[in-house]
């Protein structure tokens, strides 16, 4: 046998409750809207100071920070800790003070590491 479906009072319930949340949902955004307006630019504001901080910033210091290690790295091969950390020669700076200089770039860090495996080498 078949049985008729109704239509129950859940589903005008469930009709009733969905006009209801979106007028809250509109109420709210009435009540809230300067808020989420300010919330929302400061939101892309941070977002875009990151990413000026990256392109002119953090971009330029680490190519910087690069050529200044090539001496240094040339005596890190060579097996002179001493002179790779603090003054490989030539004018440029040694590990220690590249990763002083340019620590927030990954030339930076690269450098620090260099400077830990030399203090590490001279003891």
């Amino acid at each position: 046998m078949a049985k008729r479906k109704r239509k129950s009072k859940k589903e005008e319930e469930v009709l009733i409750d969905i006009t209801e949340v979106t007028g809250q949902a509109e109420d709210f955004m009435e009540k809230y809207q300067k808020q989420i307006f300010i919330g929302i630019t400061a939101l892309v504001v941070l977002v875009g100071g990151y990413f000026i901080y990256k392109n002119a910033y953090q971009v330029p210091k680490n190519k910087e920070a690069i050529e200044q290690m090539a001496q240094a790295e040339f005596q890190f091969e060579r097996d002179s800790f001493a002179l790779a950390l603090a003054n490989p020669g030539a004018g440029y700076p040694g590990f220690a003070d590249i990763a002083k200089n340019y620590g927030g770039t990954p030339a930076g860090n690269v450098a620090l590491y260099y400077a830990g495996v030399c203090c590490l080498n001279l003891g």
